[in-house]
């Protein structure tokens, strides 16, 4: 029957593993010192077993969590065809409607605010524009213009005024079509200075408010807003 033993110091062990390891002492076999050199977890496992202490399993770094996945920024996406346009000037047409001709207008204009009307006077006249298809895109998430921009898939392609009127005279008087007439906005990336146009229906007022914001604009903008470009 074996005669338990008397547990060493963490000391003495570590001393006894620098003589094997180091070859001390001189009359140990070339060969066994070899051995413990090239077998250090045995030698491992023997200092546990003289401490008797559990063998410490060597720790394995942490597997790096994947990161979570980037939110969806836009859910459905449609495609709108825009028939050619001729040149026009914008002054003349993207503005406020006289209250007397809100009942017979086929456009019914609320609100143009100072950005947008100094942004017209400065272009003048619009170039005419061939027929082009737009993307409508729905969105999901709290986002700012840049973030708009940067999460499609290709790089969006500004609109011309030209063509964002075009698509809210579809819908002059808050009929259902392309663009939304339920009080969230329709955000279009124009081709000057990149800007974004909000073109909203006022449910209440029944008419359209356009607005102009620089891409830079760093506040975000709920979901069930519209982004659309060509």
């Amino acid at each position: 029957m074996r005669k338990s033993q008397t547990p060493l110091s963490a000391d003495s062990v570590r001393f006894l593993g620098a003589h094997l390891l180091h070859g001390i002492p001189s009359d140990l076999p070339e060969e066994a010192v070899d051995y413990w050199k090239a077998h250090k977890e045995e030698l491992h496992q023997l200092e546990c077993e003289m401490l008797m202490r559990p063998v410490s399993a060597v720790a394995k770094p942490a597997a790096k969590a994947p990161k979570p996945a980037a939110p969806r920024m836009f859910g459905s996406f449609k495609k709108v065809e825009l028939t050619a346009l001729p040149e026009f000037r914008p002054t003349d047409v993207i503005r406020v409607t006289p209250v007397n001709d809100r009942k017979t207008a086929t456009t019914v204009i609320g609100y143009v605010d100072s950005a947008l009307q100094t942004l017209m006077e400065k272009i003048g006249v619009e170039p005419a524009r061939k027929a082009e298809v737009v993307t409508v895109r729905k969105m999901l998430v709290q986002v700012t213009f840049a973030q708009m921009v940067a999460s499609c898939s290709r790089k969006p392609k500004p609109m011309s005024l030209g063509q964002a009127l075009a698509m809210v005279a579809r819908q002059g008087r808050g009929q259902e079509g392309d663009l939304l007439v339920n009080g969230w906005a329709n955000f279009i990336l124009l081709e000057r200075g990149r800007q974004v146009l909000s073109c909203y229906f006022d449910p209440d007022c029944q008419d359209w408010d356009f607005h102009l914001f620089s891409v830079a604009y760093t506040s975000q903008w709920d979901a069930g807003h519209q982004f659309i470009s060509c």
